[in-house]
């Protein structure tokens, strides 16, 4: 098989994603929370009062601290003005604190596994005896075929998340005035993350090419990989954190949790890599505000890009043993 096929085969496989998108109405699902979400943002209005600076209440027109309750507390409005919501930090700050609820938590955590469970039936579904032996016949290599609908799946949900992040922060921008260009990084980050965790469900689908096999592993494995992630810095900074002294673990569980963090993909740290880039560190509602997570950033535990490059790493050992799995199942 030369490259012109094997490009051939792979943009065919790509089409047909999106047309199991459609014919499933998966991509409807995805683009109506999108568009709810995007005219959620557009009844998000800001009038900014007095603004805090590094969390005390701070009178930009006289340069000094204030003492007691805001005098000039600002307000938000959301769906519309049906919600108003005193506010006592600058309009920047509230946008920035709405886009990282977004970024971090609605698409990057709740959002990402919706998309896993919406997307789990893609691979079954096309390994189905009715229609994989038509296709597996053909004279094009096994892998392509595995290879080109994981590809049109990462591609599909691209879209879908270039839409959601473009159409928040369009909206936001308009509504506010204010746009913040280091949102729309949470896109890539929240493919990359997507692109990983369903190197797994790859490898369920064609060991038992069921669906529900995919949904209940993809997220029993992401609570897994969230406990070990949240475990291993729980357990470095549990000496440090602790109200007494305590015994220190023992080298053999130690280096299990080692093992098992950089072995696994880590949903905690891509949270905290969107935090970073929304400036969000000082927000209290993040997760590297809590005391395990903020103690492996001080002492350099933390390794956005070693972290990284080993969920890539986890990504493509799944994706070849789903490839060997499909060259010994027989149709």
């Amino acid at each position: 098989m030369n490259l012109a096929s094997t490009i051939y085969a792979l943009r065919w496989l790509v089409n047909d994603t999106f047309r199991q998108s459609l014919a499933s109405k998966v991509f409807w699902i995805m683009l109506s929370v999108s568009a709810l979400t995007i005219v959620f943002c557009l009844g998000v209005s800001i009038d900014g009062g007095t603004v805090v600076d590094e969390g005390q209440l701070f009178d930009a027109k006289t340069g000094r601290d204030i003492v007691g309750p805001n005098p000039n507390p600002g307000k938000m409005t959301l769906l519309f003005g049906a919600m108003p919501v005193s506010i006592h930090r600058g309009g920047a700050e509230e946008v920035r604190l709405i886009h990282l609820f977004l970024a971090v938590w609605v698409a990057g955590a709740v959002g990402l596994l919706l998309t896993l469970v919406w997307t789990a039936s893609f691979v079954p579904e096309f390994l189905q005896p009715s229609s994989a032996v038509v296709l597996l016949s053909k004279p094009v290599p096994r892998w392509v075929f595995l290879l080109g609908k994981y590809i049109g799946v990462v591609l599909f949900v691209s879209l879908q998340g270039l839409l959601f992040f473009v159409g928040t922060w369009a909206a936001l921008g308009v509504k506010t005035g204010i746009w913040n260009n280091a949102y729309l990084l949470g896109w890539p980050m929240l493919v990359l993350q997507f692109a990983v965790f369903y190197s797994l469900s790859l490898l369920i689908a064609v060991t038992w090419r069921s669906t529900m096999a995919c949904v209940l592993g993809i997220l029993l494995f992401w609570i897994i990989c969230f406990g070990v992630n949240y475990g291993r810095y729980a357990m470095l900074a549990l000496p440090s954190l602790a109200a007494q002294e305590v015994r220190p673990l023992s080298p053999l569980t130690r280096g299990l949790m080692e093992t098992g963090y950089w072995l696994l993909p880590k949903p905690a740290d891509f949270m905290m890599m969107l935090e970073d880039l929304l400036d969000a560190e000082k927000d209290k509602a993040t997760l590297s505000s809590m005391p395990e997570f903020r103690h492996g950033r001080e002492h350099g535990l933390f390794q956005p890009f070693a972290s990284m490059a080993a969920s890539l790493a986890f990504a493509v050992v799944m994706i070849v043993l789903a490839g060997r799995q499909l060259n010994d199942t027989e149709y």
